[in-house]
């Protein structure tokens, strides 16, 4: 019977359509499957793969030709990149525009040095705000983007047919060093329409704020945005990194 078993999970595993995928989600969800999950584990990512290969089509010539006029997006992996471009390009606004963007994001708005941020989720309602204004005409941004087993990423861009999952974190977060992987990759970037591509976003709220919390491994706790996005880059792969995008955003007083 074992060999049975292995036999049909490799079978969902090798099938390139979203039933199979489905299917394989359902068995990791049970509880009862427990020592089967590592096997399924390994047949759902193979089966990603699948997905991923055959639903990939190489761009037409009026796709390129709109790729390099600035247009929108050809194709998800064009949607990531031009998500992790505007996300970047945000520091500056938020930064440095004459109306203090940075404001937005601390419950004591008129302090002259607010040591309080605000919820995440309100925090989440200001940035979509910013970034909805600068997406090409067709890209869609929503709140609580729906993914598989009823899970909700904090942002969910789409165009067409595909779509990239945005998470947030505060610095603060207790799960900042976790979430790029036990969130982002593990619940959301697997949706076939994502491509596996994903971004990571961290809120930078300075070094001295309540709750943010050292490298797991060492303790270190950067003091820079630039040095969090490092230390939270050296955790991916080197293929994870060619689909994962994070970017941290500062939202300190200038």
């Amino acid at each position: 019977m074992s060999d049975l078993a292995r036999r049909w999970i490799d079978e969902l595993g090798g099938q390139p359509v979203e039933e199979a995928s489905a299917a394989l989600d359902a068995l990791i969800a049970d509880e009862r499957l427990s020592a089967w999950h590592e096997s399924l584990e390994f047949a759902r990512d193979k089966q990603h793969r699948l997905r991923r290969d055959a639903s990939y089509s190489p761009m037409d010539v009026a796709d390129v030709i709109g790729l390099l006029r600035d247009g929108p997006p050809a194709n998800v992996a064009d949607l990531h990149a031009l998500l992790c471009d505007h996300l970047t390009g945000l520091d500056t606004y938020i930064r440095g525009d004459n109306s203090d963007p940075w404001r937005d994001f601390w419950e004591d708005e008129r302090s002259q040095r607010p040591s309080t941020p605000r919820h995440e989720e309100t925090c989440r309602d200001v940035l979509l705000r910013m970034l909805r204004s600068r997406l090409p005409d067709g890209v869609d941004a929503q709140p609580e983007g729906q993914y598989a087993a009823d899970r909700r990423a904090d942002v969910r861009v789409s165009f067409k047919n595909y779509n990239v999952p945005v998470e947030i974190k505060k610095n603060s977060h207790q799960d900042l060093w976790t979430a790029i992987e036990e969130q982002l990759i593990a619940k959301y970037t697997i949706d076939p329409d994502t491509g596996g591509h994903g971004i990571y976003l961290v809120l930078w709220f300075g070094s001295d704020i309540d709750g943010y919390r050292g490298h797991p491994t060492d303790g270190d706790r950067p003091g820079t945005p630039g040095e969090l996005a490092c230390r939270l880059n050296e955790s991916l792969s080197h293929e994870q990194r060619r689909r994962i995008g994070v970017v941290v955003l500062d939202v300190t007083k200038p």
